[in-house]
């Protein structure tokens, strides 16, 4: 994916040399929200391509929810505090849901279940608790191929990028997905993605001082805006 940063530099002064100072304060700020987007991204894509190699070295049947479960309990481990992953079957037959949340804690729900697994972040299992009400409803209510994560993985091979939506955690955030295949050429039996909440890097980008009224924004390739303040 392509990220770029945008502003809007406006002067009612002819200072050349506060111009001067402005564009380099701009350019500072643009190198920061530049370099935060890019690492988010870069997690992203090592969780995708940490499945992709599991996939291939371990041989999973992917469409045993049972054998997907355990390695993606692995990669979210890798994931930062408030991250998700998920898993689900072309043919609809169920979906996986992993969250790492903010208490440290690794959650895993297979759909149609009112629990989920708890386990610390070495992977220690914990317990199995009943999932909260409202997260069951959306774990559960709905058919997962019609979320934006599945859709947008099957108009490429490669990995896809949702725009800004409602996460299942009901949270706002962006989806990373990637088809996922027995092997090289064979139709795909899964998707996978992580999801990013976008709340934490809007905040952040809001602290970004650019003047008393300039904004950042992070837009993706085709100048749609992505994450802003």
């Amino acid at each position: 994916a392509s990220f770029a940063v945008s502003g809007i530099l406006a002067y009612n002064h002819t200072n050349q040399a506060l111009d001067e100072l402005w564009k380099s304060h701009f350019h500072a700020v643009a190198r920061a929200a530049t370099a935060k987007a890019e690492g988010e991204i870069r997690k992203i894509h090592q969780v995708i391509d940490g499945f992709s190699s599991l996939v291939a070295i371990k041989q999973l049947a992917l469409s045993d929810l049972h054998q997907v479960s355990d390695h993606m309990l692995v990669q979210a481990t890798k994931l930062d505090p408030g991250m998700s992953i998920g898993y689900g079957t072309t043919d609809g037959t169920g979906s996986l849901h992993v969250r790492h949340t903010m208490d440290g804690l690794v959650r895993i729900h297979r759909s149609g279940s009112t629990t989920e697994r708890v386990y610390s972040k070495d992977l220690e299992f914990i317990s199995e608790t009943p999932l909260a009400a409202d997260l069951q409803a959306a774990f559960n209510s709905s058919d997962y191929r019609q979320q934006p994560w599945f859709r947008h993985a099957q108009e490429t091979d490669g990995i896809a990028w949702a725009r800004p939506y409602r996460l299942l955690t009901g949270a706002l955030g962006i989806s990373a997905s990637l088809q996922a295949r027995q092997q090289s050429g064979t139709p795909p039996s899964g998707t996978f993605h992580v999801d990013l909440p976008v709340d934490e890097l809007a905040v952040w980008l809001s602290q970004l001082m650019t003047g008393n009224t300039g904004r950042v924004f992070i837009l993706d390739e085709d100048g749609a805006v992505v994450i802003e303040p």
